[in-house]
This record gives structure tokens, sequence and C-alpha cells, in this order.
């Protein structure tokens, strides 16, 4: 197993614009993500904040790209990507844990929760130069995509793991993140470990309330194993 790339600074904008990305569209979809985690509800459950995070950060991230880049999108068994078909790169969206972003520990993030057949079958390495044919996109770049065919691809993520930090008056929201290339990993792991990783420099918000306290994984882990 190679040792992981990592890169930061203009080295990371750089590979990001190589894969025809921009560093903007992940400030823009983390942004959307913490707005609509201020919108939780007096009687939604404890979990609602993060889930609307994730919903409005994968909807804008997917938006910015498929407009500026006319590259499509799909949910493959459920597994929300934008892609290009040229190029044969994807990316997803991840969330991590307090190694996100972080450039001096060992190891880079670890998935939060465990990953089905479509990651599993999409960090797979590459069999060759296939040539893959596509559904006709709808007029908004909605495809369809197997499992089968985000594996021929470069499944990159958005990783991002957010905190509570205390101030000196008061407290910040922080959501730590990078832009991250997994290695392979078999259906129902964790990703741990990666071939590429570029690093960005963390966002800072105004605090973001949580009436119940944080949530805990053990309590929203919903993982179920394909049959």
């Amino acid at each position: 197993m190679s040792e992981t790339i990592v890169r930061s600074g203009e080295d990371a904008q750089r590979r990001l614009r190589e894969l025809g990305l921009r560093a903007s569209y992940m400030d823009e979809a983390v942004h959307a993500g913490v707005e609509a985690r201020r919108l939780r509800g007096e009687f939604e459950p404890r979990s609602a904040a993060g889930l609307r995070d994730w919903i409005a950060r994968v909807g804008k991230l997917r938006s910015l790209i498929v407009a500026e880049m006319n590259w499509r999108f799909a949910d493959p068994q459920n597994v929300p990507v934008v892609f290009d078909p040229d190029s044969k790169t994807a990316l997803g969206v991840l969330l991590g844990d307090n190694r996100t972003g972080n450039q001096y520990g060992k190891d880079g993030p670890r998935s939060k929760y465990p990953k089905g057949k479509a990651v599993s079958e999409g960090t797979a390495v590459r069999g060759g130069d296939s040539v893959l044919t596509f559904d006709v996109a709808q007029p908004n770049g909605r495809t369809q995509l197997t499992s089968d065919e985000l594996g021929e691809m470069d499944l990159w993520f958005l990783v991002t793991y957010s905190l509570t930090v205390p101030t000196d008056d008061g407290k910040r929201f922080e959501v730590h993140r990078e832009v991250s290339f997994a290695e392979p990993i078999k259906t129902g792991s964790y990703i741990t470990r990666w071939r590429e990783r570029l690093l960005l420099p963390k966002q800072t918000f105004d605090p973001v309330a949580q009436p119940y306290g944080p949530e805990k994984p053990k309590d929203i882990d919903v993982y179920v194993a394909a049959k």
C-alpha cells in the first residue's frame, strides 16, 4: 500500500483545478449545510440538524458543479454523487472525524459510518481504460449510474467534521474539511485510509444551537447491509 499523498495550500487548490473542481464549491456547500442546520425545530429528532446539514450540502455542491462545469449527478444505491463522464471523476460527501483537515496526524480521517456496496465498488482500483456509456441526462443533469459504473471512476469525497469551539467571548462553530480519494474498502467497512488528501482551510461560523446536546453516533447509525 503506497503512502498517502497530502496536499495543502496552493498545491491542494491546483490539484482541485486538475480535477475540474474549485474550492469555492466546497465553501458554498458547507455554508449551505450550516445555515440549514440552524432551521431545526423544537419537536424534531435530535439527528434532524445534522441530516438537514447533509441534505443541503449535497444539494448545493451538486447544483454548483452541474451548472458551472456541466457534470452530471446520480444516486447509485442511494449514494449521492456528481461526476464528469469524460474524466471519470466522481465526488460524494462524507462525514469524517477529528482528523479531518489535519495534516499532522499519521492517518487521515475515519468515516463516521461504515459504507455499503456502492462506495465499496466506487473506491476499488480501476480495471483499465474502459468506455462507459451513460443514459442521456435529464435537462437538469440527473442520470442513471450503477455501482459498477461508479467503480470505473475515481471516487473523491468532500469530507467534513463539525464541532463547537469555546472562545474568549463565547463559542464558534467550525467545519474542518478536505477533498480526498479513499483506498479500496470492503462492503460494510469504514474508510480509514486514503490515496490522496487535499486539505482545505476550516470554515468558522457563529455558534449553532444544540438544545438537546450533541448527536451521538450510536443513536443515529442506521446502516443496513444490502442483501
